[in-house]
């Protein structure tokens, strides 16, 4: 009914990727479920509390605890951030998309050029189609570089 996870990912690094949101997803979901639990406990308690308010036990706590979370979340990352590095070995060329407000520049190590948009005529896609296409070879494992410079309005 609900499907709160990414779409299925084609490649490792976006499978690690997958695993690293699901993973923090459940961390952020238990630290959440745990704090308002706490909250409806100090809520409907009829204790007072002010004991614990000079406690040198309860900052030792809330120091270390959030301290550990953020460690959790750091090791799935690193490791995620070392296998996308390992992977980008096998790469054979480099191409890099630089976005523009309203054009795109393409490069890699043979060239590089500006890509324009049409204007809307008959016939033609709106927004695909450009001036001047570019062309990947086939068999070629290539690392797209995506960035910006400006607005990006389309791609």
């Amino acid at each position: 009914m609900f499907n709160y996870s990414l779409v299925n990912m084609s490649s490792f690094s976006g499978i690690f990727i997958d695993v690293f949101y699901s993973y923090s997803f459940l961390l952020v979901l238990f630290v959440s479920v745990f704090v308002f639990g706490l909250l409806s406990v100090f809520y409907h308690s009829v204790f007072l509390y002010s004991d614990y308010l000079d406690d040198s036990y309860v900052e030792l706590y809330w120091t270390f605890i959030p301290g550990l979370i953020l460690f959790c979340l750091s090791v799935p990352s690193f490791i995620s951030l070392y296998y996308q590095d390992k992977l980008s070995l096998g790469v054979n060329d480099n191409f890099k998309i630089l976005g523009n407000q309203w054009y795109w520049s393409f490069s890699n190590s043979l060239y590089f050029f500006d890509c324009y948009i049409h204007t809307l005529k008959d016939g033609l896609w709106r927004i695909l189609s450009v001036q001047d296409s570019f062309f990947l070879s086939s068999n070629v494992i290539y690392r797209v570089l995506f960035t910006s410079s400006d607005v990006i309005h389309s791609y």
